[in-house]
């Protein structure tokens, strides 16, 4: 059964999806310029976004050609809208990210975006992705910076029509997130932790919030991992 916190997530989810994808986000843009580079061969892969809130990225991994590509979410506000995409080959299923309706050993590449900060319990996710992925599957994983959302203590929350709305999250560190991937064997290929630049400095600016900008110089934003499955 759910937890009150992920139950709310998911209702703030499903208000977002209303304008999710006409804000520009720093986090986001960040992400995406970094991630871009980190990505390995899909093509022929069987493909998972676990947490693929409205699409943006199955949108891409779709182009990539895989030879399957899933997606899953717990708001289902969020999934009807990367369902209005028609994003080529992909499979949307509304679940959370420690209860997927998939067979042992059924990718061999997993990106989860932005998603851990809002798990309660690591070892249940990562015990879940362990058993959906093969030897020597890829995994990919991205969210704000822990240490530098602690020290500028920063929100996680947006706006609608309802007002000023915030998120639930757990405050993970990064040795925590890999040490449970490795606890079962995973290995770490990679670590980046990328600061804001010159195009998220634009986004700021022109929604008045530089100091936000200037706040964050000499911080890591966001972090990407990349660990491997041993096979």
């Amino acid at each position: 059964m759910k937890s009150e916190r992920a139950l709310h997530n998911d209702r703030s989810f499903d208000i977002w999806a209303e304008s999710y994808d006409t804000q520009l986000n720093p986090l986001v843009m960040l992400e995406q310029r970094y991630l871009e580079e980190l990505l390995t061969e899909i093509p022929g892969r069987h493909v998972l976004d676990a947490g693929c809130g409205s699409g943006r990225w199955l949108a891409n991994l779709s182009r990539r050609n895989p030879d399957s590509l899933h997606g899953i979410d717990g708001s289902s506000a969020m999934l009807q809208l990367a369902a209005k995409k028609d994003i080529q080959g992909v499979s949307l299923h509304q679940c959370s990210c420690d209860a997927m309706p998939f067979a042992q050993n059924s990718f061999d590449l997993v990106l989860s975006s932005f998603v851990l900060s809002y798990i309660d319990d690591l070892s249940d996710v990562a015990a879940e992705i362990d058993l959906v992925s093969i030897s020597g599957c890829d995994l990919f994983l991205s969210d704000m910076h822990p240490e530098t959302q602690r020290r500028l203590r920063w929100k996680r929350s947006f706006r609608s029509d309802q007002g000023k709305i915030e998120l639930y999250s757990a405050l993970h560190s990064l040795s925590d997130i890999v040490d449970a991937f490795c606890s079962l064997g995973w290995k770490l290929y990679a670590t980046v932790e990328p600061e804001f630049g010159e195009t998220e400095r634009e986004v700021f600016a022109a929604a008045g919030h530089l100091d936000y900008f200037l706040e964050a110089n000499g911080f890591p934003a966001i972090y990407l991992l990349h660990l491997r499955k041993p096979g």
